[in-house]
């Protein structure tokens, strides 16, 4: 598997994401890419669960509006990664966890 390294202008903030997935989140066939979504939107699912959040207090944490955010857990759209830092960011998770279930 092959690392990347994103640097990715956040506001004034850089931040610097490196991630183990390229097999995970950017798979080749559209079957891959649709599980790999359906994975992420299951996790963030969970977490609203967990933490007893609505789709727009997490909306709202991570600068996002809610209709971005009800279209990532509908599967309507594929979320970018900057999209993905702001939420694990705000959730106070790794984006490795967010993306692929590793710690």
């Amino acid at each position: 598997m092959n690392d990347k390294r994103t640097v990715i202008q956040l506001g004034s903030d850089i931040e610097v994401a490196e991630i183990r997935v390229m097999r995970d989140y950017a798979p080749s066939s559209k079957c891959e890419q649709k599980r790999a979504i359906k994975h992420i939107e299951s996790r963030l699912r969970s977490l609203l669960g967990k933490r007893d959040m609505l789709n727009k207090d997490m909306a709202q944490k991570a600068g996002l509006s809610p209709s971005a955010i009800n279209q990532i857990l509908s599967g309507i759209s594929r979320p970018s990664l900057e999209t993905l830092i702001k939420i694990a960011n705000s959730l106070k998770v790794s984006l490795d966890w967010l993306c692929t279930g590793d710690e």
